[in-house]
């Protein structure tokens, strides 16, 4: 009996029958209500003999045998919920275990489809089906058998099975079932169907058998595919030729097929499309000398030349030149965008390239509706997964059989894919879906799940958390008990001043004009300007509305000004977001420094080219500039507004007067950083040089400007109601040689430790001029302490450092997970800001209080250029 069942344990997948009475010992864990002999599937829990206190878990399937029922184990294991996930993917294929003929011994058919079951778990029915040569579903009977089931004939014809992209059809040729590929031609399956790659069902034919290809050739509607090209411009016949097979070759020459077609006009833009060589200028000319090769499709797989690309700098140059005229969201003869043939390919760069300029992230592909999150979660791919997620993909669509993407990650047993997409708002499936497991099974059904008949106590062996915790402490968010930020002193105060602002709040009219106003500051820090976007819209995604309107002032260094002008301007996140990965690849040109020119067009094209920074009225906005044509150097700040005075008053104040400042010359000045981006004017470096984290700027002018107003008897004082602080993300701490901090007494004699001396101390001194964490953020505190303003401080830690000019997709994509991962584990904290924020309201309301102090033309004769 121990050798027994030390084989069943070996092998968890052999089917075994088991006892009548020796099941009646076991107790029923699920269906809850199910009763031994008249459920046909079931999980049991018994325990080990030799040892009573293990318990062990049982798939059950029971069939009737000559009036008797019979009862087979078909899957055992320790762990419950892995029982449990597996009985209720079989229970999705439940008609193929009720069809079987029970005059045979079905012990080697169950285990055919478990065997299926286990490794292709995103396979529907009829694809097991056709694996397991199940002729007995495709018949006239089956067919009125499976109805029974809720199944119908397309559901036999047209369903496409996940990762693979193929049809029954295409499934039934390559594993030579001429029977059920005759039954599905005859029942409506499309032979013209194509995969991912293009391929058709005689493309699959001309790699199967001759006596396939003169299967097909009997219907009539497979033989207008004869010549049909695939993606790589391949018919069948060249098929059977490059796969040296002389038989089907032979055949399909004989049906007429040509092995050396005539050569046609190719489009000279697909085939730049699949070059890697320097292809801008190239692109460039073609378009300009036929620009209408542009909208051109591939008349036997219905690509346009996005879908053609292969390389990220082609797609890039035709995309940047013509993005306004090509529709992103094509779909070819296979109901594929391109974006659907990138995530299919595994290609990051073209994925992230295509999302950058707007392609649609939700639109389903045309006969599985699978979305590209969908393809990308069948793929087992966590990178794409989690871009598609970082730039916005709807983490819910339903496909055609009603999957999600969590149901597929689920099914997958892909702890972090099933991770990834509850952090993003992923939903469990609901109570009527069948198939589901643990992962995103419904509440209802968990719950009866955790509550076995079983009465008996056992003791599991594995004492590490199941998946579905796991699962539970994810969507619960109970590992999110509030985690210092500071200390516990500085903690409490800042946690008093946030209760004292809800209270006099609380205290206020809704309809009354307050002179409480929320201000912004934004850090610099370069590309990481997409941490400060990507915060933002962690913090929009609890809001649920746009945060930005809540702001009467805002702050911005460097990147940080980027992301305050292009919002002023009307921009949404999501389209800065997209500007910000366009910018990487068009500005950073992997030598510093970078081309100062191409980084100008770039701001005048996004945000216009004669539009002042007075033009942007509202919110006020405060942008940091270091002047440097004297020393010391001095901080500047530019201002779309002026004090409520003289012109001559206001510059004797360092209000500089910017109706004649373009908003891109604005810009540049901030973020001049120096060997990155070369000075404006000769005179103006990035602002970050001496203000990187603006929030004591910011802090100061509020202040200010309330003295001002208390030395003019003018009553408008404000009261600062929420600072919230945005930063462009932590990097980790690594270890520094104490050895590599001083310099040698002769450098002549020892260079390498002169050398290794300037470098790290430069290192030192380059961090703590441009800081933005540490003692910045723990001054503005302090001063928010002490003048009791509410102080909020949101700033992703990074999973490595990354550099100001840093352009490595990857990379790149890593930080903005990095924010969503942060935003969600302090995401308590988060909804403090935006009950703050609420209850001190829009900024539209309190506009009026700064009317009459924009006094100043927006109509310059001579602008700064």
């Amino acid at each position: 009996m121990i050798l027994h069942l030390q084989r069943l344990l070996l092998d968890p997948y052999e089917v075994v029958d088991i006892r009548s009475e020796l099941l009646a010992c076991h107790k029923i864990v699920y269906p809850s209500d199910g009763h031994i002999g008249t459920t046909a599937l079931m999980v049991v829990q018994g325990s080990l003999k030799s040892d009573p206190s293990v318990a062990l878990n049982h798939v059950v399937y029971t069939c009737t045998e000559d009036g008797k029922n019979r009862h087979l184990t078909i899957f055992r294991s320790f762990n419950a919920e892995e029982a449990l996930d597996f009985c209720r993917r079989c229970d999705e294929c439940r008609v193929l275990f009720n069809l079987l003929d029970q005059k045979k011994d079905i012990r080697r058919p169950v285990w055919d489809v478990t065997y299926m079951i286990k490794n292709h778990p995103l396979w529907r029915m009829v694809h097991i089906a056709i694996l397991c040569n199940r002729t007995d579903i495709f018949s006239d009977e089956g067919i009125e058998c499976i109805k029974k089931f809720g199944y119908s004939v397309d559901d036999l014809t047209n369903v496409v099975c996940s990762p693979e992209g193929k049809y029954p059809l295409m499934l039934a040729i390559e594993k030579q079932q001429e029977s059920i590929v005759r039954f599905l031609l005859k029942n409506g399956a499309n032979p013209g169907a194509r995969d991912p790659k293009g391929n058709n069902s005689l493309h699959y034919a001309a790699l199967a058998s001759a006596s396939m290809l003169e299967t097909l050739w009997h219907f009539e509607s497979c033989k207008p595919l004869l010549n049909s090209k695939n993606n790589d411009g391949e018919t069948p016949t060249r098929v059977a030729f490059q796969n040296l097979n002389p038989l089907c070759l032979k055949t399909l020459l004989g049906f007429g097929g040509e092995l050396m077609l005539k050569a046609s006009d190719k489009n000279p833009l697909f085939e730049l499309m699949q070059s890697k060589g320097k292809t801008v200028e190239m692109i460039r000319v073609v378009l300009e000398a036929s620009p209408g090769v542009l909208n051109e499709r591939d008349l036997a797989t219905g690509n346009t030349c996005l879908h053609a690309a292969l390389f990220k700098t082609s797609l890039m140059s035709v995309l940047h030149l013509k993005h306004t005229e090509l529709d992103l969201n094509s779909k070819n003869k296979a109901g594929l965008t391109p974006l659907h043939q990138f995530v299919i390919a595994g290609d990051f760069g073209l994925t992230m390239c295509i999302a950058s300029y707007g392609a649609d992230l939700n639109v389903p592909a045309d006969y599985s509706k699978m979305s590209a999150l969908h393809l990308a979660v069948s793929q087992r791919n966590l990178e794409i997964t989690r871009l598609l997620l970082s730039l916005g993909a709807d983490p819910n669509p339903v496909n055609s059989h009603g999957d999600t993407p969590r149901h597929m990650a689920a099914k997958l047993n892909e702890f972090e894919l099933l991770k990834s997409l509850i952090i993003c708002g992923a939903k469990r499936c609901p109570a009527t879906k069948i198939g589901c497991v643990s992962g995103c099974v419904d509440n209802k059904a968990l719950r009866a799940i955790k509550k076995p008949s079983s009465s008996m106590p056992i003791i599991v062996p594995d004492a590490k958390k199941s998946p579905t915790s796991l699962v539970e402490e994810l969507e619960n968010r109970t590992f999110s008990k509030e985690m210092l930020r500071y200390n516990k002193i500085l903690d409490a105060e800042h946690n008093s001043i946030y209760n004292e602002m809800i209270g006099v709040l609380n205290e206020k009219n809704e309809d009354e004009n307050s002179s409480i106003i929320n201000i912004l500051s934004l850090d610099g820090g370069g590309i990481r300007g997409l941490v400060i976007t990507q915060i933002m819209l962690e913090v929009e995604r609890v809001m649920g509305e746009s945060i930005f309107e809540y702001f009467d002032w805002v702050a911005g260094t460097s990147t940080g000004s980027l992301v305050a002008a292009g919002l002023a301007s009307g921009q949404t996140l999501r389209e800065l977001q997209r500007v910000y990965i366009r910018f990487k690849d068009l500005v950073f040109d992997n030598r510093r420094p970078h081309n100062t020119a191409v980084l100008e067009t770039f701001i005048q094209e996004e945000l216009g080219k004669d539009k002042l920074l007075i033009d942007l009225e509202w919110p006020r906005l405060l942008f940091t500039t270091t002047k440097a044509d004297y020393f010391p150097v001095q901080l500047e700040l530019m201002r779309n507004y002026t004090l409520p005075t003289t012109d001559d008053e206001n510059l004797e104040l360092g209000f500089k007067n910017s109706e004649k400042l373009y908003l891109w010359k604005a810009l540049r000045r901030s973020s001049a950083a120096p060997t990155f981006f070369s000075a404006v004017d000769n005179k103006y470096i990035d602002g970050g040089i001496i203000s990187n984290n603006p929030s004591l700027e910011l802090l100061q002018e509020v202040q200010f400007w309330n003295s001002f107003n208390k030395l003019k008897n003018i009553p408008k004082s404000v009261r600062i109601g929420c600072l919230l602080s945005i930063g462009t993300g932590s990097i980790p701490s690594t270890k520094l040689e104490p050895a590599h901090l001083e310099l040698a007494q002769n450098y002549i004699t020892q260079p390498i430790t002169s050398y290794n001396a300037v470098i790290t101390i430069g290192q030192i001194l380059i961090d703590q001029v441009s800081a933005t964490e540490g003692a910045p953020v723990h001054r503005a505190g302090a001063w928010c302490i002490s003048s009791r303003t509410p102080y909020f401080r949101l700033s992703a830690p990074l999973h490595k450092e990354v550099q100001m000019d840093a352009k490595g997709d990857e990379e790149i994509a890593k930080m903005m997970w990095d924010c969503i991962e942060y935003m969600y584990i302090h995401q308590d904290y988060v909804e403090k800001v935006c009950t703050l924020l609420r209850k001190v309201g829009k900024s539209s309301k309190r506009r009026e209080f700064f009317a009459s102090c924009n006094n100043y033309t927006t109509n310059p004769s001579t602008p700064v250029k």
